[in-house]
């Protein structure tokens, strides 16, 4: 007996946006996230940074330029720290197209900031203490390969070491690896893409380890480059519908980045099954996730400035369609967010074209309550789907 063949994967089927979808838009919590500092710039951003430890904001600009934005999630507590900022080293005014922070080796244990100029210009920077109106120090310079617009420090090798990991626009991902002998950034990794690269996730894949998923413009098929010593590509392709304009992520997944408005919808990869996260909009401008111990949180923001956040685990990741939890209204035409988990808040950062920045911060005893709530939810549903399946049975004859 014959049986026909086929190259492609079948996709799963397409979701309708009916009354049950738009139930799920009226029922997300509409809330008024508390601003904690908001400032105009006098150019415009082009990258952003959160570090809680230090409880700054470091948003690089246009013109070269960085700046270090203090905030207080504690009212209470009366910081007189001042905006600071890291003047253009260069001659010309290249913009700073990518920040990240990280350890760059066991001889420097404390972690740093890496900031990256579009022409490739590469700074290390000391943040400034807490209470203290200490300037940030630059502690080292050089030039690495130009064009790049994304990068992100990731442990590999069981987390002995770190990576910094880039992606740029002329369709390659690198990576560099501090080197303590020449006291530089080394390049030890190269993928080159067969096409522009709209969005990219960085996280652990379920068999292979850390990973970079890179999403390629237009197209159903996103590059995982392993991470690591024993690097590998392999290309893979989504199944679900609209899947061209989609950004897929591991379930365990520590950065992600998007750059082109195109992206609708995102995917998350969880037990070799993509489950689609709804989205009432379908302009987004910009993602970022963070992830806990018990869950991970990811947050979205559309064009118009709403903001989604998606909280899920084991649990709740089993659903084929997961809602957002809450949505609260921030800036319009936004550049980049940034989140991260602080004194009992999530803190989430907003820089726009306008050239305003605002930081917000939701209760995570708040998210809490509704993740408890998704869960019992969760598991109604599978009991019922269980009975459902189980009455099914029955009414088969045993004879079949």
């Amino acid at each position: 007996m014959l049986h026909n063949l086929t190259l492609n994967p079948p996709r799963n089927p397409p979701i309708e946006y009916d009354e049950h979808l738009q139930e799920l838009s009226d029922n997300v919590c509409r809330i008024n996230a508390v601003v904690i500092r908001a400032i105009s710039l006098n150019t415009a951003p082009t990258s952003s940074l959160i570090i809680p430890q230090y409880e700054m904001l470091v948003v690089g600009k246009n013109n070269g330029e960085i700046v270090f934005v203090p905030y207080n999630v504690d009212p209470s507590h009366d910081s007189r720290r001042t905006v600071a900022s890291v003047k253009n080293r260069q001659r010309i005014k290249s913009p700073i197209t990518a920040l990240a922070i990280g350890r760059r080796s066991s001889q420097h244990p404390d972690e740093e900031i890496v900031s990256i100029s579009g022409n490739g210009f590469l700074q290390v920077i000391q943040p400034p203490p807490l209470d203290s109106n200490i300037e940030p120090e630059v502690v080292h310079t050089q030039m690495i390969h130009a064009n790049i617009m994304s990068a992100y420090f990731h442990a590999v090798e069981k987390r002995h070491h770190m990576e910094l990991v880039v992606v740029m626009t002329d369709r390659v991902v690198r990576t560099y690896r501090w080197d303590d002998e020449l006291r530089r950034f080394a390049a030890v990794g190269k993928w080159e893409l067969t096409g522009q690269i709209t969005a990219v996730a960085i996280g652990d894949a379920p068999l292979s380890g850390p990973e970079c998923w890179a999403k390629l413009h237009q197209s159903v098929r996103y590059v995982s480059c392993r991470l690591g010593t024993k690097k590998s590509v392999e290309v893979q392709q989504m199944k679900s519908d609209r899947a061209e304009r989609s950004l897929i992520m591991p379930y365990r997944c520590y950065f992600v980045d998007i750059f082109e408005p195109k992206i609708q919808e995102i995917v998350i990869l969880a037990n070799m099954r993509e489950r689609k996260l709804f989205t009432p909009s379908k302009e987004l401008a910009a993602a970022a996730t963070l992830r806990l111990q018990t869950y991970s949180i990811l947050t979205i923001i559309d064009k118009f400035g709403i903001v989604f956040i998606y909280a899920y685990n084991e649990k709740t990741i089993k659903k084929l369609l997961l809602p957002p939890i809450i949505r609260f209204t921030s800036l319009p035409e936004c550049v980049n967010i940034s989140i991260c988990h602080h004194n009992n808040c999530l803190v989430i950062a907003v820089t726009a074209h306008s050239k305003k920045v605002q930081i917000h911060t939701v209760s995570m005893d708040f998210i809490v309550d509704l993740m408890a709530e998704m869960e019992a939810n969760s598991a109604a549903e599978i009991e019922t789907l269980r009975k459902e399946s189980v009455s099914l049975l029955e009414t088969i004859p045993s004879s079949l």
